[in-house]
Formats: C-alpha cells, sequence, structure tokens
C-alpha cells in the first residue's frame, strides 16, 4: 500500500471492520436505520429498510437522534411508530452496558405488546457482528445482554409509574386514557436528558397530544413540533386519498383525521366546537394582504378609516390568568357594521397598563367606534380611557336581553360578564360566523375559532392552553353591533324672518 493511500474500511481486519461498523452505527442512527432496520409488509414478510425507505423517513430519522424533545402529528400506516421502535433498540443495543431503560407507553396491552413484538424482529435481522443476545424477550419486556431495557406497557393511571426511564415513547397519545396522570409521573425523565418522544394521529382537540403539539409548534415549550401527512409516503397522492375516502365506513370527519393533508386538518374533529372549522380554515389559509402595524406589531391595521363610516369595537382585557389557568392578553377588535374586521391590537403581560390605554386610545381616536368593553377585567381601563376623554362607549341595559324591560336612565359603562351574557354573546357570534358574514385578514383570530368549545354544560373558552382573548374581543364587538345607537342627524337651524 502507498504511505499516501487513502485507507479505506475493506483495507482493515476483520477485527476493525467490526470495531468500525459499530462505531459508525453507535453515532449514527439514520446511517443504522437505512442499512441494518428492516420492515414487515403484510404479505411479504421482512424486507430490509434499505429497500423500501421513504424519502421523508431518512428526515425522521435525524429529528429522533438530534431533537431530544419531539412531538409528532403523523397519518395513519406512515411507518412512524416502526421507526420510533428501531430508534428505542438503536438506544438499547448502542448505548453503554446498564446505561438505558427505554419504556414505550400505548392505548392498550395489545397495542403495548405488538410493539415490542417489532424489538426481537430488528435484532434478529442484524449481522453476526452487530446481533446481541436478549436475557429477557417477554411479551411486555425486553432486555439485551448489555443490561438495557425496552419495556412496552399500556397508558393506565399506574403505566408510568416507578419506571425510572431513560427516553420515553408515547405511541398514539392523543388515545391514551391516563394521559395527563402519567405526564405527571414521567415529569423526572422530561426534566432530564433522556429523549422524550411523543406520537399520535389527531383525535380532536380536547385532549394533551393537542395542547402539545401546539405549544411546540408556536414554539412556547422545548418540545419541537413534526407533522408526517397522508402523502409522505411516496405511493400515495390525492387520487390514492379519493380512492380510500370511498370505501371508508367513519366518515368525512374521521378520514380527514386519519388522512390529513394539514395538520389542522388532522385535529377537525373538536366535538363541541359551534363554529364552522371547515370555513374557519378556509380564511386562515387564504391569502391575505399585510396590515400596517403599530406599537411594536400589537396594533394591526387591516383597512383605512373611511370618512362617514360608523364603527363598533370589543375590547377584552388581561387580568392575569384566563378560566383555563393560562395567562391572557388584552385584546381589541374592531369591525364596521357590516361585519368587516378593519383594526387588532392584542397585547401580553410585560407591557404597563397604562402604555397599554395610551395606544389603545390612539387606536380609538382613529375609528372612534361604539366601545364594549368587559367590565370584570375591564373596569380599570375604562377609567383609563376615561381619563384620556373617550366617551363613545356601550351602556348595558336589561331590555338588550329582556324585551319587555324599560329603558335605563344612567345605565353603567361596559358588560358584566355572566353566564347568560357570555352564553348569548357566544350564540350571536356563531351567528354571525357561521352565517360567512365576518370578514377579516387576521390569522391570529381565525386560528383560536376551532379551539374555542363547550367546555361544560355552561362554560365557553378554549381548550386546554389555548388562547381565546381575540375570539372574546371580536364576540363583544358583534355584541355592542347588535345595540348601537342610531347615527345622530344634525338639525338645521330655521333661517327666523324679522318683518
Amino acid at each position: 500500500m502507498s504511505p499516501n493511500s487513502i485507507l479505506s474500511i475493506e483495507d482493515l481486519s476483520p477485527e476493525l471492520k467490526t470495531l468500525a461498523l459499530e462505531t459508525r452505527c453507535a453515532a449514527d442512527f439514520p446511517f443504522w436505520l437505512e442499512n441494518y432496520g428492516v420492515v414487515e409488509i403484510r404479505g411479504i414478510g421482512v424486507r430490509p429498510f434499505s429497500e423500501n425507505i421513504w424519502p421523508y423517513q431518512t428526515g425522521l430519522a435525524q429529528l429522533f437522534q438530534q431533537e431530544s424533545r419531539l412531538v409528532i402529528l403523523k397519518a395513519r400506516q406512515t411507518g412512524v411508530s416502526t421507526m420510533a421502535m428501531h430508534f428505542a433498540y438503536w438506544l438499547c443495543r448502542f448505548g453503554e452496558p446498564h446505561s438505558q431503560h427505554v419504556l414505550v407507553l400505548s392505548k392498550s396491552k395489545e397495542d403495548a405488546a405488538y410493539l415490542l413484538e417489532k424489538v426481537p424482529v430488528i435484532n434478529a435481522a442484524q449481522p453476526e457482528s452487530l446481533r446481541t443476545d436478549a436475557t429477557v424477550d417477554r411479551t411486555f419486556q425486553y432486555t439485551l445482554s448489555n443490561g438495557n431495557t425496552i419495556e412496552c406497557l399500556a397508558s393506565t393511571p399506574s403505566g408510568g409509574r416507578s419506571r425510572a426511564a431513560t427516553a420515553i415513547v408515547l405511541d398514539e397519545h392523543a388515545f391514551h386514557q391516563a394521559a395527563e396522570q402519567n405526564w405527571t409521573a414521567l415529569a423526572p425523565t422530561l426534566e432530564g436528558a433522556g429523549h422524550f418522544i411523543v406520537i399520535s394521529t389527531g383525535n380532536g382537540q380536547g385532549n394533551l397530544f393537542y395542547n402539545l403539539y401546539a405549544q411546540a409548534k408556536a414554539q412556547e415549550s422545548e418540545f419541537r413540533a413534526c407533522f408526517i401527512p397522508f402523502d409522505a409516503p411516496p405511493h400515495r397522492n390525492e387520487e390514492w386519498r379519493e380512492t380510500e375516502r370511498e370505501g371508508y365506513p367513519m366518515g368525512e370527519e374521521l378520514f380527514n383525521q386519519e388522512y390529513p393533508r394539514s395538520d389542522r386538518e388532522a385535529f377537525t374533529k373538536t366535538g363541541t366546537c359551534r363554529f364552522d372549522v371547515e370555513w374557519v380554515e378556509d380564511q386562515i389559509n387564504k391569502p391575505h394582504d399585510s396590515p400596517t402595524l403599530m406599537f411594536d406589531g400589537r396594533g394591526r391595521l387591516f383597512e383605512k378609516v373611511i370618512p362617514g363610516q360608523r364603527y363598533i369595537a370589543g375590547l377584552d382585557c388581561a387580568q392575569g390568568l384566563n378560566e383555563q389557568g393560562n395567562p391572557d392578553a388584552t385584546s381589541l377588535k374592531i369591525i364596521t357594521p357590516q361585519f368587516r374586521h378593519v383594526a387588532s391590537y392584542e397585547v401580553k403581560a410585560g407591557v404597563e397598563p397604562g402604555v397599554v390605554a395610551q395606544e389603545i386610545m390612539q387606536l380609538l381616536r382613529v375609528y372612534n367606534p361604539f366601545l364594549c368593553v368587559e367590565r370584570n377585567k375591564g373596569a380599570g381601563m375604562i377609567a383609563a380611557l376615561q381619563a384620556l376623554g373617550y366617551s363613545n362607549f356601550y351602556r348595558f341595559e336589561k331590555r338588550h336581553i329582556q324585551k319587555d324591560a324599560k329603558e335605563e336612565r344612567n345605565p353603567q359603562i361596559g358588560i358584566q360578564m355572566t353566564t347568560l351574557h357570555k352564553k348569548l354573546m357566544v350564540e350571536q357570534l356563531t351567528a354571525v360566523v357561521n352565517s360567512r358574514a365576518l370578514h377579516s385578514d387576521d390569522v391570529s383570530m381565525w386560528s383560536e375559532f376551532p379551539t374555542y368549545v363547550q367546555l361544560s354544560a355552561t362554560q365557553w373558552g378554549a381548550t386546554g392552553t389555548a388562547k381565546d382573548d381575540q375570539v372574546t374581543g371580536m364576540g363583544w364587538a358583534i355584541w355592542a353591533a347588535g345595540h348601537m345607537p342610531p347615527p345622530r342627524t344634525k338639525r338645521r337651524k330655521k333661517k327666523v324672518l324679522w318683518v
């Protein structure tokens, strides 16, 4: 061999070849998966991953290794769970002896056993130099000779307790019966350095998985969101999807949930959402003109003021936490009587209340809307706006909800939030949205509508950690539109003819 030639793996001794392969596989999960992973194909049997790997799977394999916190929303039968079990095996096979305990929680015992069945198949398919013995091969536990273990259990209330896991995979998490209890029990692993991977198809919006995905997508948590659409496998396209839809017995909504084209479509099964989610989805996805920004983006103008045009506004003020215990925001929505949305203002905690009042006042001076403020959290804002000179307020009267009530002489500014008032406000807002009368380019507002649901017989609000401030602000604007006084007409002065 020439002194200047490059040494290849083929030039090594068998012992060094084995060591080099072991080192490469231990350092590179995507390399090991593509070259030594296997997949079971119905009617064919076990085949090498290299013969069947889909383009998206290489990138996903990199995420498995690189991201310690991962939440994956997927379409059905995209191979994600199989990849997760390969990753679990890879951690145990190439980890230091007695260093790995991978815990996989599934929605049932049957599913847990089915997932673990993949691991002995993976191990048996390894080349002799990589294959290792198993000291435990049970229905729910598989332990390699190096002492590393994979345990697959059902998501029962006790499923995650007393488990010193170094890595966790939650498979079909949206369907776990004890999702919240197990999440609390698994908190020590979440706080540590191990891998935490959450996988599921969608199952509506009122569950922990939806909240985890929404937070990750908004970059409000340490998790990274990943969406695998129905056409990630290369043989699937719209024609394939239509063929599948024709034979699907469970209805359009569930089909979209299982074979989604977008992450929003995956969560369309809301159950208690009153709004036309399909139309709301269209409003989110349609092209929008960029608004004029004010106050570092807190103010957004979608339409310039039109001389002679009357405007209405709703203001929902922040007070720390909302009804679900999540940080709320102050939201102002300004519309026309024809429900054309012209301006918004949103601010979370961190801006001084006095500054917020001054910024809102600047917008009010531009449009001079008939302003409805929720008094429960907005009494201080009302006082601040009055001190700045604003006077065009909505004043609640009983006759607004009781036809036989008399006109009040000096009604209070704003409206007190009660169960009845909120119910009526939601009904009015629903009627306007579902009749497709509300026209808005405010994507952030539209994004709150699908998660605004009936939480109980008497309570409406956002599910989980979702926000509802903008929906509420728009709701009070719609409310005020129904009670705006007629325009004032200037009286002509009569000319006096002196004789």
